[in-house]
């Protein structure tokens, strides 16, 4: 057993070892179950490394299980030498391994990192480590609690968990009260609530907050509540702007982005529902981008002679720019990626087919989109 423990003198391991010894703690029966049970960890260790029969991956995976049990070893029994002692008879060495391993996993980490990078972190980190994956497991708590409070009935990740917090805590400090069901129309609402009072009124700790769950939600609140503000007060964007904006869904849950939901409800500004109708359409939706960006009033279908000016700019296609700049100002964020892309579906394909004549171009146009109909 010397020659497992040998490879560093300075840890607890050590340390508890020869004490445990020399107070009986540790006897024959428990020195040989450690052996057993070292021995079979370190081929288990070797054989993610390489191979458990070549000496290098041997050897280093022992220096890679001593590393994990002294760190759970520290973690539980701090300095003390006769309580991390008594932990190694009573748990054994592969009960240490195994929960180190647990709170590396909680964390994200797979088998072969841990082994061969994460074993070595310093206790500090791994202290810090375990804080946060324990502050998580609360913060995915409190979300929970914070979006049922406001009626949210989705459930929400833990990738998602502060952003869920937040808007909780606006709907309870501006629109109290107030059921939100994951919708944009009750999600714009919120903001011009938000606008309307936020000048008067602190972003502050709802009373009805559980008394196990305020310091989290006090520092979600405190971390990120005036940039939040700052944001949805900025009057220089229109409320449908910041609604779908990809900024303001940075900062809290907003309608269709955490859940990547395809319902119109949760997506569709009132200002797209007005431009759109609700049409999903992709000779519609063709024709808004068209007529926005090139006739500066968004509409449902071309005319005739917008058609024609239209066929005209095939020869030379525009610069994204322009449409980029009109969907950042009327779409809905979740609807951007898949607009600019039936945007340059249209212009790649009318190059590709090399018309001949006015009349081809055009006659591409009035297939592709829609002319002639429908003009609001």
């Amino acid at each position: 057993m010397s020659r497992l423990v040998s490879h560093d003198a300075r840890t607890l391991f050590e340390k508890a070892w020869r004490e445990g010894i020399a107070s009986g703690v540790i006897d024959s029966d428990v020195s040989e179950r450690v052996a057993r049970d070292g021995a079979k960890a370190i081929g288990q260790f070797a054989s993610i490394l390489g191979s458990a029969h070549l000496r290098v991956d041997l050897e280093r995976a022992m220096r890679s299980m001593l590393a994990l049990i002294n760190l759970n070893l520290e973690y539980d029994a701090g300095d003390d030498v006769g309580k991390a002692a008594r932990s190694i008879a009573v748990n054994g060495i592969g009960h240490h391994t195994r929960e180190a391993a647990r709170h590396m996993k909680a964390m994200g980490y797979d088998v072969r990192g841990i082994v061969t990078e994460r074993a070595f972190m310093g206790f500090q980190g791994y202290q810090s480590m375990i804080r946060e994956s324990e502050k998580s497991v609360k913060r995915l708590e409190a979300a929970q609690w914070a979006i049922d409070a406001i009626g949210y009935t989705e459930t929400v990740d833990s990738v998602h968990a502060s952003l869920a917090i937040r808007t909780a805590l606006l709907f309870m400090c501006f629109k109290p009260k107030t059921q939100w069901s994951g919708d944009m129309a009750g999600f714009e609402s919120m903001l011009r609530a938000v606008r309307a009072k936020a000048k008067s009124k602190k972003m502050t700790v709802p009373a009805a907050v559980p008394e196990d769950l305020r310091l989290l939600v006090a520092d979600e609140c405190e971390r990120l509540s005036k940039k939040i503000l700052e944001t949805i007060l900025d009057e220089s964007v229109e409320i449908h702007q910041l609604a779908s904006s990809h900024e303001l869904a940075a900062l809290i849950l907003t309608p269709g982005a955490a859940a990547f939901s395809d319902r119109a409800e949760e997506i569709y500004t009132s200002h797209w529902l007005k431009l759109s109708g609700g049409a999903d359409d992709e000779n519609v939706l063709l024709a808004l981008m068209l007529s926005g960006v090139f006739f500066e009033k968004a509409r449902r279908s071309l005319t005739l002679n917008e058609a024609k000016a239209i066929a005209e700019k095939i020869k030379e296609p525009p610069n994204e720019s322009g449409v980029t700049a009109w969907l950042q100002s009327n779409a809905p964020h979740a609807l951007q990626e898949d607009l600019l892309g039936l945007w340059q579906h249209f212009w790649q394909e009318a190059d590709f087919l090399h018309f001949g004549s006015p009349a081809d171009r055009l006659d591409y146009v009035k297939t592709s989109t829609r002319v002639g109909r429908n003009r609001k």
